[in-house]
């Protein structure tokens, strides 16, 4: 498990720095302009529409498999899985037709303040991206069939010719045209789904023209998915909510909130997600065996991973957010005032990386444990929140004060469904938790401070890129020495216990 931990953050990483490359070839050929918005809205209005069905089919599929596979074997749960994936055909028929009908009511939705030839341009990259949604619910319902077979590679493999496909298709909508982005977009989800086949046929899966609504495993996994799925639509409509406002703050607001989110979502996709990755199953398994105090230390241990990966990275990531931000994006079109607002939004936007992950471990606590209300209830009273706080920071800070909303919001329903596990499942060592993170926010700070004044020094005898470069490779030394100089040999103790064979 230790070598299929690193492989898996390997192709992340990878998948992530091509997802880079696409949005530095974005900027470069577009910057933050009517181009660049009206394709990240063409982009995110099918995953954003069908993250709200997907995420809600994978996250009641897995633990239904799960157990269907351990209790009754390959063949019942095989026949789950194709009654499931043709069910989502037909949903995904209806909600594509809709969605090509309806483009331009969707993206008044998505982006209100979009008009005239930015508007009619979203509508027909929209209009075409849609038929991506097939192959982004099968991708969603395949990873959880491969990761619940424990074959974790193929799922961290498909980003990576994902984003060759948008970056191929970035370059040559310049020199043909616009709607290149939106096939493009189509063409990059197909290959995502073709990335998986071969695996899938590997671990034994044979499709079969099934479908029966009335099959008590597949009512199960409605009764999971639509507290999941009116969940996700909370975040979603955070999503919608931020990106409307950015769209009428200024032009190249949506491309700038866009760009900041991505730099931080390789810390949350790279290391996160691949700890959340490996250990969902893996808590399926221990509450499906009835074993709850082994389900409680794979989850404490997770937190104290996440804390220990992630809260350096937000002080490098506020303390570094300008420069960060010249060193990938200044170039081509991506101009100062760009620059501007992208790093104001991921200075902003870095506060919450905590909590955003700490959310996620957390929400798949409570759906291991087949209660999905939970995450759905915290997540609601995390939008009212970000839309109060939206309404209050945006006149007063613009496109920053809309990523200092989303991450106050994400801090909140973290706090929120820490308590709420507490409450249903009783302590997992809480003590030793707060014993971590204060030993890793002091670590954190003198990384932090003694790094900025490294920065200022060698910005006086080098160019910024490669001062930039230099001083967070002494971040990382740093922060380690930090690390053993604190005693914080839980790190050890953590990995090991997690990433070893079970």
């Amino acid at each position: 498990m230790k070598k299929v931990a690193l492989f898996i953050m390997f192709f992340t990483l990878l998948s992530k720095i091509l997802g880079f490359f696409r949005d530095i070839t974005l900027s470069y050929y577009y910057g933050a302009s009517y181009i660049s918005d009206a394709y990240l809205i063409a982009l995110t209005i099918p995953m954003v529409i069908f993250a709200l069905v997907g995420t809600g089919i994978k996250t009641g599929y897995i633990p239904i498999y799960g157990k269907l596979l351990e209790l009754e074997g390959d063949s019942v749960s095989n026949h789950y899985t194709n009654n499931l994936l043709n069910i989502f055909l037909l949903i995904a028929t209806i909600i594509c037709s809709i969605g090509i009908i309806f483009s331009p009511q969707i993206i008044n939705l998505f982006a209100s303040g979009f008009e005239g030839a930015t508007f009619q341009l979203a509508v027909k990259l929209t209009r075409v991206s849609f038929v991506s949604i097939y192959f982004i619910g099968l991708v969603y319902i395949f990873s959880g069939y491969l990761q619940t077979k424990k074959n974790f590679l193929a799922p961290s493999l498909i980003g990576i010719p994902m984003n060759a496909v948008y970056i191929l298709s970035i370059y040559y909508s310049t020199i043909w045209n616009e709607m290149i982005l939106a096939i493009g977009i189509v063409i990059a989800a197909l290959v995502q789904f073709m990335v998986l086949i071969p695996s899938l046929y590997r671990v034994g899966f044979r499709y079969k023209p099934v479908i029966n609504i009335k099959d008590k495993n597949i009512i199960k996994t409605l009764h999971l998915m639509i507290p999941v799925i009116l969940g996700v639509s909370v975040n979603q409509v955070n999503t919608l909510i931020d990106r409307t406002m950015a769209s009428r703050i200024v032009e190249g607001g949506v491309s700038s909130l866009n760009y900041a989110d991505r730099i931080n979502l390789l810390i949350q996709g790279v290391f996160v997600m691949t700890v959340i990755t490996i250990l969902f199953p893996k808590m399926v398994q221990q509450v499906a065996n009835n074993n709850i105090n082994q389900y409680k230390r794979q989850l404490h241990n997770g937190i104290n991973i996440i804390i220990i990966i992630v809260m350096p990275a937000v002080f490098i990531s506020m303390i570094f957010a300008q420069p960060i931000v010249e060193l990938l994006y200044e170039r081509g079109e991506f101009g100062r005032e760009a620059v501007i607002l992208t790093s104001s939004a991921m200075f902003f936007y870095s506060i919450g990386i905590f909590g955003y992950a700490l959310r996620e471990l957390l929400s798949r606590g409570f759906y291991v444990l087949e209660d999905t209300r939970t995450p759905m209830i915290n997540t609601a009273i995390g939008m009212l929140i970000n839309i109060i706080l939206n309404l209050i920071l945006a006149p007063l800070l613009g496109i920053g004060g809309l990523a200092l909303a989303t991450s106050v919001s994400s801090i909140i329903i973290s706090c929120l469904l820490f308590y709420k596990l507490y409450r249903k499942i009783g302590s997992f060592d809480f003590r030793n938790i707060m014993f971590t993170l204060v030993k890793v926010l002091c670590a954190s700070t003198i990384m932090g401070v003694i790094c900025s004044f490294l920065y200022e020094y060698f910005l006086s005898i080098i160019n910024s890129s490669l001062a930039l470069i230099i001083t967070l490779c002494i971040a990382v030394i740093l922060y380690m020495i930090s690390v053993f100089a604190f005693r914080i040999e839980i790190v050890k103790n953590i990995l090991i216990s997690v990433l070893k064979k079970e």
